[in-house]
């Protein structure tokens, strides 16, 4: 599930240099950045593949985030009113809500990177109609979420029987794989 997800950050890390455009929505790379700090200041270090896994997270996130100040978004084009404030003060109010969820709410991280997860699928999909000309990317990016979500699917929703995890994973691939066959099925217009 980790390597898994590792690939999907570090294909949307490869895919946004080279196509000078963050190709994840910007409410998602800030909720998972809240979601990786938080994470991470609860980390016992005990299970040090957990703990490697979630600093590579967080890393890969910082890295996308860069890519976001710099180049900007899908949905959050450089150009609009307000990028660098909307940039900076929306992962500081994830940030304070997150950490402040983490503390009162029983099984937050769990749930809420289910949330997080469906919401990046939710908003991968009008992205790909939005800007068409990264189809190839958004293939891609859509095949190994699926694989990442159908990965922590069976290990929360099935081994460990969460019906929340296994609900809304189920939904959350079967978006994933919409993006994934729309990126197939739509007509390839011309590239960037």
């Amino acid at each position: 599930m980790v390597l898994l997800w590792d690939v999907v950050y570090i294909l949307i890390i490869v895919f946004g240099i080279k196509k000078r455009i963050c190709l994840m929505p910007f409410l998602p790379i800030s909720l998972n950045l809240s979601w990786e700090l938080a994470r991470c200041l609860d980390l016992d270090f005990q299970n040090v593949s957990q703990s490697i896994g979630l600093l590579s997270w967080l890393i890969l996130d910082l890295v996308i985030y860069a890519i976001h100040l710099r180049f900007g978004g899908v949905m959050m084009t450089k150009k609009r009113k307000g990028f660098l404030l909307l940039s900076i003060s929306v992962p500081l109010v994830c940030c304070a809500i997150v950490l402040a969820l983490s503390w009162f709410v029983p099984s937050f991280f769990l749930y809420f990177s289910f949330f997080i997860n469906l919401l990046m699928s939710c908003l991968f999909l009008p992205c790909l109609l939005m800007k068409r000309t990264h189809q190839k990317e958004w293939a891609i990016i859509a095949l190994f979420r699926f694989l990442g979500t159908l990965s922590a699917t069976i290990v929360y929703g099935i081994f460990f029987s969460d019906w929340i995890a296994l609900a809304v994973g189920v939904l959350i691939a079967a978006i994933d794989f919409i993006t994934f066959a729309l990126a197939f099925l739509l007509p390839n217009p011309k590239e960037d």
